[in-house]
């Protein structure tokens, strides 16, 4: 995977990540980038969970980041089991399970004497919602089910993770031998497990509530353990705050709602989920390894009487415990993004009462095709090559960025790289001057010096096409990879304190020896038109939170408002803005503003400016003579045409039709797209400069043509196009005319 470290010429991922100068590199692979991608090539770690489950919702948390780290193909679940007496701590365990797609779970209740307490949160689940279990005694004894599952187990394989009281380790390693094994209970946990991870204690000392609620079943289980152990402390969870995205979780999801029962969705430590994430993502060098530093060998003591323990070093000690090192802040993203996790058996018939908020794309037919696609209906073939076409670009972009106005080489006239900075792609060296000032036009032809690393606009390219396929192979693929990553590009270039593009383009398009930045550089920004559509797409995931939602309107709303009243965009129209780009323009301002819920912005604009652009653009004939008149003359037109469509489609949501407008003259949309339509046909027959590929206009034109005046003209000409648009994302965007 190509990470962020090598643009900062660090040389090991982990061992550099506190060096000077490279704070940027722990941020960039916190959030579950560096360990997905490490974790995907490990095998399955098989895991006991032992859990209270009652006492603090930590445990939900845990228990939700196990099932989501199973369906990655990360951990393998063998069990859980509850060491509380409380039978709605079984019951929410079994609620849980069956929520994330696993009701036949092997799950254990703990029979004997033990600790009983209250819960916020534990009856609730157990009542409303379904699972497998009516009464917690209908659980099996969870001794006896230790027993069945590691008897199954290769020797040392299993890692025992608790995260509640330790009643049921110490009663496991008092059994007696039975009918899955002749061995005794030490002698079976001495060759089955690996290792103990435990959360408990507080190191160096102190007290801590899984040791003290049954201290004399934690001195007795740990004495006895005959393996390695290592504890996550009480003081690594404390600053670990999570589950505050929860909220974005569908209302039926047992996680969310125990949390808001139990602190009305509010962030909360995370002991459990540490604890769980190191057995995981932790062991053999694993992406988490680095997260917490290991103390020296030693042994726990705890006072029996009233739970307290302290540390004492030895060096033929079997126990550790971790020591902080890496930000809590960033360990807590990945965590959130684990506990958001929403089983993908459970996607649509979770969202299917709601559909993506969307502006160019249509949630509702995005859905039906999603849904044609599970059920394999007879629509499905008309999408599956489009998906399978969308996967193989997605897994590669699995390696692709982050991307940062901050990484270019070249510092803006403002002296803040977080500035925007490019140069005009058309420009080039004067041949006539020596120091190739100032630069001169060539139309068409694209200096070199434009894609260089010394500016952003190829970093930005790039970016835009990472975040905006990877959102749509999400939404028909449900491979949580494909959002974490989409997300995470997105917060690395928009909205991180370190990373983030200022919201203006000041400094865009600039000429050498001519001027710091031209209005005309907003175009670069153009493609962002899609960036709400994708979001919308994202937020179903669980990898996007509500807070990453404000802080995306902030910025949009900032660069909106830069776009419209620092006279850039006035300046550009005012210099003879007319051509495709004025158009894109006006649908990226339609887009942002219905994102950011300014509609009256997006009508105006609409109103004021695209109605005259279909009048001076546009020819009665239905030719383009702005875009005729250049040296790609066919491309051009499709592109001016693809933006009027996609200012159409915004125009609806404010109540406004494009669609079906004409000046008295006969101008209109549809007459340019009829001016165009026999060249798809004969393409031989076009006598303006440059080629033509009919296939562009398969992409979005014929598309969105079809879904406006359902015309079979437009129908057979999509046809014709061939096999070739059975691979079109816009395809899986605009689908409409293969849905009638």
């Amino acid at each position: 995977m190509r990470s962020i470290v090598a643009r900062l010429e660090v040389t090991e991922c982990r061992g550099a990540l506190f060096g000077a100068g490279v704070m940027l590199a722990a941020f960039v692979l916190a959030p579950g980038l560096l360990a997905e991608a490490e974790a995907q090539e490990r095998a399955p770690v098989p895991v006991i969970l032992d859990t209270d489950m009652e006492s603090d919702v930590d445990d939900v948390g845990a228990l939700a980041m196990l099932h989501a780290l199973a369906d990655r193909g990360e951990a393998e679940i063998l069990g859980v089991v509850v060491s509380a007496k409380n039978p709605n701590a079984t019951l929410t365990a079994d609620r849980l399970n069956t929520y994330f797609g696993r009701p036949d779970l092997p799950l254990g209740q703990l029979k004997g004497e033990g600790v009983d307490r209250e819960s916020r949160y534990a009856h609730h689940i157990a009542e409303e919602f379904p699972g497998q279990l009516a009464s917690a005694e209908d659980a099996p004894d969870a001794v006896a089910l230790y027993r069945e599952i590691l008897a199954g187990q290769p020797d040392n394989s299993v890692v025992l993770v608790t995260i509640g009281y330790k009643t049921n380790v110490r009663d496991l390693l008092a059994s007696e031998p039975c009918e899955h094994s002749e061995l005794d209970g030490r002698e079976l946990a001495a060759r089955k497990f690996r290792i103990w991870i435990c959360m408990g204690g507080h190191f160096p000392s102190g007290r801590e509530a899984n040791i003290l609620w049954d201290a004399r079943a934690s001195v007795e289980a740990i004495e006895n353990w005959p393996t390695d152990i290592i504890f996550n402390g009480w003081e690594i969870g404390r600053y670990i705050y999570t589950g505050g995205g929860l909220a974005e979780l569908p209302e039926d999801s047992p996680v969310r709602r125990s949390y808001e029962l139990f602190n009305n969705l509010q962030p909360h430590r995370s002991w459990d989920q540490a604890a769980l994430l190191y057995a995981v993502r932790g062991l053999d060098d694993g992406p988490a390894a680095d997260y917490w530093e290991l103390s020296r060998p030693g042994r726990i003591v705890i006072d029996p009487e009233d739970g307290s323990n302290t540390w004492e070093d030895d060096p033929e000690g079997t126990h550790r415990h971790h020591i902080a090192r890496r930000d809590p802040e960033l360990i807590a993203e990945e965590i959130d993004v684990l506990m958001r996790h929403l089983p993908s058996e459970r996607s649509v018939s979770n969202m299917a009462a709601s559909a993506p908020r969307v502006f160019i794309s249509e949630g509702d037919l995005l859905l039906v095709v999603r849904q044609s696609l599970d059920d394999d209906s007879a629509k499905a073939p008309l999408f599956r090559d489009a998906v399978e076409s969308l996967r193989s670009q997605a897994d590669e972009l699995l390696d692709a960025g982050p991307y940062s106005v901050t990484f270019k080489t070249r510092e803006p006239p403002s002296g803040d790289k977080h500035d925007y900075l490019s140069v005009g792609p058309y420009w080039w060296p004067n041949p006539d001057t020596e120091d190739g000032l100032p630069f001169i036009r060539r139309d068409g032809d694209v200096n070199p010096d434009y894609r260089a690393d010394a500016y952003d606009a190829t970093a930005f390219g790039r970016f835009n096409r990472a975040w905006r396929r990877l959102a749509l192979a999400w939404y028909y693929t449900r491979h949580e990879p494909y959002a974490e990553h989409a997300a995470q590009l997105l917060r690395v270039w928009f909205l991180e304190p370190e990373t983030r593009m200022n919201p203006h383009m000041r400094y865009a398009q600039a000429i050498p020896g001519r001027n710091d930045g031209r209005a005309v550089g907003i175009v670069e920004a153009e493609r962002l038109r899609y960036l709400p559509d994708a979001i919308g797409m994202l937020e179903e995931s669980g990898h996007w939170t509500a807070a990453d939602q404000e802080k995306m309107q902030a910025w949009c709303v900032d660069f909106l408002d830069w776009m419209l009243h620092s006279g850039a965009l006035e300046r550009y129209v005012s210099r003879g803005g007319h051509n495709n780009i004025a158009i894109g323009l006006d649908s990226l301002v339609a887009a942002l503003a219905l994102y950011t819920d300014q509609p009256d912005t997006a009508r105006d604009h609409i109103n004021r400016l695209t109605f005259d652009r279909v009048a001076s653009q546009i020819e009665p004939d239905g030719s383009l003579p702005w875009e005729l008149a250049r040296t790609q003359a066919f491309g051009y037109s499709i592109k001016a045409l693809d933006s009027f469509f996609v200012v159409a489609r915004l125009a609806e949501h404010v109540d406004v039709d494009l669609w079906h407008y004409s000046t008295p003259d006969g101008r209109s949309l549809r007459k340019a797209l009829d001016f165009l339509l026999p060249y798809l046909d004969e393409p031989g027959e076009w006598t303006h400069e440059g080629g033509v590929n009919p296939h562009r206009a398969g992409q979005i034109l014929l598309p969105l043509a079809i879904r406006a005046w359902n015309d079979d003209a437009y129908r057979q000409a999509y046809d014709n196009l061939g096999e070739r648009t059975r691979t079109d994302e816009e395809r899986l965007i605009y689908p409409a005319f293969l849905l009638d």
